[in-house]
């Protein structure tokens, strides 16, 4: 008999033997059929004349049988997958419910951040594409006092226009800071919080920016200003013009709203500001 030639049925290295299953290595001498070894451990040989246990055909067997005695391998491996193909589409199924999870999230963010300006059904503020069709002015921080409060003015403006709510006025005006007025706001987000430089009131926002872009011996000159206007001769219009314009420059010295109406009423001329005060306005309108 000569040297056996073994002949590993399970060669390929990107399969391994199903669960339950032994290795088969199969022996053939020249010129006698295959002996094949259980892959045990025992060295455990059947075959012709061989002793031991009879194997229980399988698929490899039959595979073999149907070729003549000789192992198809591509047969083989069809079988294989074929068996893997049930636990393959299963996992693929799990993959896309995690995945239609994760898409109705990302989804919902999307649906979230295009529909902010509704509320229950309700719509409320503006969008930010609708602030921009309004041309809002950037800032760059420079040219004092005149600068800002015309750029104050003009972006008050663009609020009205784009009909954006009360909270979303800071967020959205502050996308037009560029240059030392960007550098400064982005410092404020550090130091304070996004959350909270966003939420803050327009007039709480136009303090912080007067205090940072107007130079102290303006601001201090505003304020003297502010305390000693006073209606000259029949110029109602003219006092009440800059009487706001210097409201919204150095708005901590009149707020509440209530010393805004006593500090106008009382630099009115004599005879208005009885008239005038004899109303008791209770609101800037109705003072004016």
């Amino acid at each position: 008999m000569g040297t056996p030639t073994q002949v590993c049925v399970w060669s390929c290295p990107n399969f391994s033997a199903p669960a339950g299953r032994p290795f088969r290595m199969r022996t053939r001498s020249a010129g006698q059929p295959a002996a094949e070894s259980l892959g045990r451990g025992t060295g455990e040989q059947v075959g012709r004349g061989g002793r031991g246990r009879i194997p229980r055909e399988g698929n490899d067997e039959r595979v073999e049988r149907a070729n003549g005695g000789a192992p198809d391998f591509s047969m083989i491996i069809a079988q294989q997958l074929q068996n893997l193909l049930p636990a393959m589409l299963a996992q693929v199924s799990n993959r896309g419910n995690v995945g239609n999870q994760n898409g109705n999230v990302v989804n919902e963010n999307v649906q979230e951040n295009v529909g902010n300006v509704l509320v229950n059904g309700n719509r409320v503020g503006c969008s930010y594409k609708e602030f921009l069709a309004c041309n809002p002015k950037e800032y760059d921080g420079k040219g004092g006092v005149v600068v800002l409060t015309r750029w104050i003015e003009k972006m008050e403006n663009v609020q009205d226009m784009s009909g954006c709510s009360n909270d979303q006025k800071v967020k959205y005006t502050a996308g037009s800071f560029v240059g030392k007025a960007l550098t400064w706001w982005n410092s404020q987000i550090r130091t304070l919080s996004q959350e909270v430089v966003v939420s803050m009131s327009w007039n709480d926002f136009k303090f912080m920016m007067i205090q940072e872009f107007c130079p102290s011996h303006e601001m201090q000159k505003l304020e003297s200003e502010l305390w000693n206007h006073a209606m000259v001769g029949a110029g109602h219009a003219a006092y009440t013009d800059r009487f706001h314009e210097l409201v919204r420059l150095v708005p901590h010295l009149v707020t509440p709203e209530s010393w805004m109406i006593e500090r106008y009423v009382y630099g009115l001329a004599p005879q208005i500001r009885r008239m005038v005060a004899a109303t008791e306005p209770k609101t800037m309108q109705k003072a004016v």
